[in-house]
């Protein structure tokens, strides 16, 4: 199994591709804060995309966090 991650910036989109075509496995939606907007809609873009893909995220700190996360259909997540 290989890894790597993304971030929710200008250009993870094409990231994810090049990471897929390279062999990657899993990939790894990493922030400071993962309870935002823009990284659930970054693990719903990545599921919906790449359905064969592990997808995990994080960082977070609240139950509330990982219920977001769960719902976005992101069932692996990062807590520091």
């Amino acid at each position: 199994m290989v890894g790597a991650a993304v971030g929710v910036g200008d250009g993870s989109e094409e990231r994810v591709e090049a990471l897929k075509s390279a062999g990657v496995d899993v990939i790894v939606v990493d922030t400071a804060h993962a309870h935002t907007e823009g990284v659930i809609n970054q693990v719903k873009s990545i599921k919906k995309m790449h359905s064969d893909l592990e997808v995990i995220a994080g960082n977070i700190a609240t139950g509330e966090a990982a219920k977001a996360l769960v719902e976005a259909e992101q069932m692996q997540l990062k807590s520091e």
